[in-house]
This record gives structure tokens, sequence and C-alpha cells, in this order.
């Protein structure tokens, strides 16, 4: 082998080896996502102009305890009519509908990382 073979081949290695290296540590002038960037937003979330409806396929939303009782000592003229606490009801089953997430970042293909 001539010197100059080695010598360019030694510098090609050498060019390859800082651009892995750059890939790997998300180095900014290399790659224009930052490492684990793309993991922290999911690409759709729950629209929060969207409202659920008070009745859902013939299910309220909210129904009477059932483990919930009138006080013994309870006066209606004093306290007025008395009601039931109101909890979820677990036969409703809406889910609001999903939007695009703006915040968004795909994760970077291989090209991306090799600044092409």
């Amino acid at each position: 082998m001539s010197p100059t073979f080695s010598r360019r081949f030694f510098l090609v290695c050498m060019l390859l080896l800082s651009v892995c290296v750059s890939v790997a540590e998300g180095h900014e002038s290399c790659c224009k996502y930052k490492v684990g960037e793309h993991r922290h937003e999911p690409e759709f979330i729950d629209d929060p102009h969207d409202t659920p409806p008070r009745i859902f396929e013939g299910e309220p939303q909210y129904i009477n305890d059932p483990s919930d009782v009138q006080p013994d000592d309870w006066d209606e003229e004093d306290d007025g009519e008395w009601a039931p606490v109101q909890i979820l009801n677990p036969k409703y089953e809406w889910k609001p509908r999903k939007i695009p997430n703006p915040n968004y970042v795909p994760p970077p293909t291989y090209w991306d990382k090799l600044g092409v």
C-alpha cells in the first residue's frame, strides 16, 4: 500500500468517527433534535375544548351515591331539602376526542442524525 492511501484511509476513518460521536452525544451542529426530545410529548392529545355531554348513550355523567344516606338529625325546615352526594357514573364511558399535538416533535430519522 502506498503511504497516501493509508493516510487518506486514516483521515476518512477519523471523520466518520467524529460524526458518529457527535450524533451519539446529540451535538447541535450535527443534529437538529436534542437526544430524547421526541419522547416527552405524545403525538395526539385530548381536545381541551371538547366538553363531555351530560348524558352519553343513555347514561348520566353523575349518579347519586348509593352508600350516602340522609342523616337522622336532618331537619328540612332548617337544613333544606336533602340531596345525596353525586359521584361519577362507572357506566359513563365518554372520552374526549384526540387532536394533533402542536408541541410534538417527530423522532429523528437516521439521515437527520447524520445531518444530511
